[in-house]
């Protein structure tokens, strides 16, 4: 289990010009999965892994799906939309 919001500052510390939100799914006999949404169209797995070293960060601090899209879903406030970002979560985890 990982704090949602580590993987978030991560995200941050790969890609600070952007923003990113993060998401939990439920897999079938894998327990828990993290999604990271992120405005970065050039953010890779490989950019995460690297800011997580230089913080020393858990390897679980790298999310195994990374989802590029136009915008970060926001509330009103400013603040990430985590209930439309937990649909689009469910929504990821049916694609291949």
């Amino acid at each position: 289990m990982v704090s949602l919001e580590l993987v978030e500052r991560v995200a941050a510390a790969a890609s600070g010009q952007f923003q990113h939100a993060s998401a939990a799914i439920s897999e079938t006999g894998r327990g828990e999965s993290v999604v990271l949404f992120t405005e970065d169209p050039h953010l890779r797995r490989e950019q995460l892994q690297q800011a997580a070293r230089e913080m020393g960060a858990p390897e679980l601090a790298i999310p195994r799906r990374i989802v590029h899209v136009p915008e970060i879903p926001a509330l009103g406030t400013g603040k990430a939309d985590y209930v439309t970002l937990n649909r689009m979560a469910r929504g990821v985890e049916r694609q291949p």
